[in-house]
């Protein structure tokens, strides 16, 4: 398993989610956990744009699941308002999770574990004592993240 620790922030956020965006290109699952306002939907809003979705990015936390449009899929699912994990069932959650080439980014997905991806990439998102600034672990039981993660440790201070 794969993990790195450290500080990063606003700052350096696009040269983050830049890394990210290049390494994900032909697909992927990225798990974002945090309070409220640890910057869950930034991060998910600097990938978006870092490959190339230029629709403005929102957090779907009404509507929970919102697609766009890219050279692959690209779902934003916010569970915050999950109550029940089958409460997801209705909005074709195993298709999009099931489809290969796809880049998927959940918010909240404690709220539905045994959806989660077995290889997706997780991010965790703690605040820290300084303004604008995050204590991020990145953790990952799947190979394709290594260098992902050994890259984006370079980036974060410790």
């Amino acid at each position: 398993m794969a993990t790195c620790k450290g500080f990063f922030s606003h700052d350096s956020l696009d040269a983050i989610t830049n890394l990210w965006a290049s390494s994900i290109q032909d697909g992927a699952a990225l798990v974002f956990y945090g309070d409220l306002g640890a910057g869950k939907t930034t991060m998910i809003r600097s990938i978006a744009s870092n490959i190339g979705i230029t629709d403005p990015i929102s957090s779907p936390t009404f509507s929970i699941v919102q697609q766009y449009s890219n050279h692959i899929p690209f779902y934003h699912i916010d569970c915050y308002r999950i109550d029940h994990e089958h409460h997801i069932i209705d909005i074709g959650i195993d298709d999009i999770l099931q489809t290969e080439k796809r880049i998927v980014c959940v918010e909240w997905p404690d709220r539905i574990p045994s959806y989660i991806p077995t290889d997706a990439l997780k991010i965790s998102l703690d605040y820290a004592d300084q303004d604008n600034v995050r204590l991020m672990t990145l953790s990952s039981t799947h190979s394709k993240f290594d260098q992902l993660i050994q890259s984006t440790q370079s980036i974060l201070t410790t």
